[in-house]
């Protein structure tokens, strides 16, 4: 009877500017976030459809940033939480509020569009995925989350 999955993003000392990014910046990029569910006894899973997506920040379509761009991926931009479930790879989440405030806890609720779960019990298979940011992906180029929560 799972109506909703919450997609925090925290920050964190350890992560640059306190994260919960880990670009320079402290700031990330959800591109993709999607849940299947399989009965406990068998892998036959089932993909959760959202209905709607919200979250207590999101910014307005935009390109990559300069020190995030790749020129592999010239066709990625960020922007609204909505992004985050548009089956689309070149678009994701973004949390850059601008200076003073970008480095805050952000969260992000995605409504089930009918209640996920089954009555025997479900394994559930969340997938976070992450492909916007630099050439370099273990420098601080990224985009990539650096501390979440998901409940």
């Amino acid at each position: 009877g799972i109506t909703a999955f919450r997609f925090e993003l925290l920050t964190d000392p350890n992560l640059p500017c306190n994260g919960p990014g880990r670009s320079l910046k402290g700031i990330s990029a959800l591109t993709e976030f999607t849940v299947d569910a399989s009965p406990l006894d068998t892998t036959n899973k089932t993909r959760v459809k959202f209905s709607s997506a919200t979250a207590d920040f999101s910014m307005p379509k935009s390109l990559l940033s300069p020190e995030h761009f790749d020129k592999a991926m010239s066709n990625r931009v960020v922007g609204p939480v909505t992004y985050a479930v548009d089956d689309d790879e070149s678009t994701a989440w973004g949390i850059d509020a601008g200076p003073g405030r970008r480095n805050t806890d952000r969260v992000a609720v995605f409504q089930c569009e009918q209640p996920a779960g089954l009555a025997g019990g479900t394994v559930w298979d969340f997938r976070v995925i992450q492909r916007h940011g630099g050439p370099i992906n273990d420098a601080h180029m990224n985009y990539n989350l650096g501390r979440f929560r998901i409940r």
